[in-house]
């Protein structure tokens, strides 16, 4: 067994390295035919991406108007709270003087009738 892995690791590094058939050679022609070939699909490739980054700059673009009418809208809901909170306010005043008042005729009443029966009394 010992001997047959022997013999496969000593013909595989021989076969490798054995001259290459003669029926097919590599030219310079065909090398620069295959470097013009990448450098096209290079360029394909480069004009993909710039359509890609100026998608994103469009994208970027609307996340910012987004972010514009959020803040807009952000800012509109503060006044919007601000008006109701100074209106509650208000309510809350008149609603204060009016009770003041029901309670000062209410004892000012009380204090006419009570001296009126200590007259008549």
């Amino acid at each position: 067994m010992r001997i047959i892995v022997l013999l496969i690791a000593l013909l595989i590094p021989s076969l490798a390295f054995s001259a290459p058939s003669q029926g097919f050679r590599v030219t310079n022609e065909m090398i620069y035919q295959k470097l013009i070939e990448i450098e096209q699909r290079q360029a394909i490739f480069d004009e993909r991406f710039k359509q890609i980054d100026k998608r994103f700059e469009q994208i970027d673009k609307r996340f910012e108007q987004v972010d514009k009418r959020f803040e807009e809208l952000r800012e509109d809901m503060n006044k919007r709270f601000d008006q109701l909170y100074t209106f509650l306010w208000i309510i809350t005043g008149i609603f204060t003087a009016i009770m003041v008042g029901a309670f000062g005729f209410a004892y000012w009443k009380r204090k006419a009738i009570m001296s009126e029966n200590l007259l008549n009394g």
